[in-house]
C-alpha cells in the first residue's frame, strides 16, 4: 500500500508551481484586457483563449524550473554553480533566437522566462527551507537516541563513555 503522506507531499508540491503559473497566466490575461478593451477583439472567448494559452505554456515550464530549484537547494553538492551558467545560457538563447528574427512569440518567451524565475526561485527557497528543517529535525532525534542510551547505561551501571568498538564498527 502506498504512503499517502507521501503522495499528499508530491501531490502539494506539483501543485504549487501549476498554481504559480495560472496566477501568472491571469495577470497577463487581465493586462491583455485592459490593453484591447474597447474593440471588437475583446470578447470573453478571446480573453479565455489568451488565459489557456499563456496556461498551457507557462505550466510545464513553472514544473520544470520549480523541480529545478527544488532539487538544486535540498541536494547537499554545490551545485548553484552548474545549474546557474545552463539557465543563464538557456534564457539568453532563447532571447537571440527569439529578438533576432521576425517571431510571433516574444510575448510568449517573455511571460514563459518571467513565470521560470519566479518559480526556480520559490523552488530553490523551498528546498532550502525542507533541507535545514530536516537537518534540524535529523539532530533532535539523534540528541534523544543518545540521551536515551545513556539512560540505558546508567541504569545498567555501565560505564558513561560508549566503548569504541560501537561507535566505529572495530573491535579492539
Amino acid at each position: 500500500m502506498p504512503n499517502t503522506h507521501l503522495i499528499y507531499l508530491t501531490v502539494k508540491a506539483m501543485l504549487e508551481p501549476i498554481l504559480l503559473s495560472a496566477t501568472f497566466a491571469i495577470i497577463v490575461t487581465g493586462g491583455t484586457y485592459l490593453y484591447v478593451r474597447g474593440t471588437e477583439s475583446c470578447t470573453i472567448a478571446f480573453l479565455s483563449r489568451v488565459a489557456g494559452y499563456y496556461f498551457s505554456f507557462g505550466v510545464p515550464i513553472a514544473l520544470l524550473a520549480y523541480v529545478t530549484g527544488y532539487l538544486t537547494s535540498i541536494s547537499r553538492v554545490a551545485a548553484v554553480g552548474a545549474v546557474l551558467p545552463a539557465i543563464i545560457a538557456l534564457i539568453g538563447g532563447l532571447n537571440i533566437y527569439v529578438f533576432g528574427s521576425d517571431s510571433k512569440y516574444k510575448l510568449v518567451v517573455g511571460f514563459c522566462v518571467c513565470v521560470f524565475t519566479v518559480a526556480l526561485f520559490y523552488g530553490i527557497q523551498r528546498g532550502a527551507l525542507e533541507r535545514e528543517s530536516g537537518r534540524e529535525a535529523r539532530l533532535l532525534r539523534l540528541s534523544e537516541q543518545e540521551r536515551r542510551v545513556r539512560n540505558y547505561r546508567e541504569y545498567r551501571s555501565l560505564p558513561s563513555e560508549l566503548p569504541a568498538w560501537i561507535t566505529t564498527g572495530e573491535p579492539k
